[in-house]
């Protein structure tokens, strides 16, 4: 993936609670098409609304790349153990 942002925190600060799977590939300046790939393989960490659709908590995505990117499984167990990064 390339670098993200230079400042993440000034993304955050104007950014709705959850992004869109077009925002967040906006933000790590991939393809929306990347993410949905990524996404199937279980590698980025999401929510899922009632109707399915997934969305990404910009905090948890900061977090997953401090983290270098584990898979998801692996990122929400270590945010469980985890109370502040």
């Amino acid at each position: 993936m390339a670098e993200p942002l230079a400042r993440p925190d000034a993304l955050l600060e104007a950014s709705p609670s959850l992004w869109t799977a077009q925002e967040l590939a906006t933000f790590l300046r991939v393809s929306r098409r990347k993410v949905f790939s990524d996404l199937s393989r279980g590698a980025i960490p999401c929510v899922r609304l009632a109707n399915h659709a997934p969305r990404f908590i910009p905090a948890d995505i900061l977090r997953w790349l401090k983290w270098g990117c584990p898979d998801a499984e692996e990122f929400s167990a270590r945010k469980r153990n985890v109370i502040d990064v």
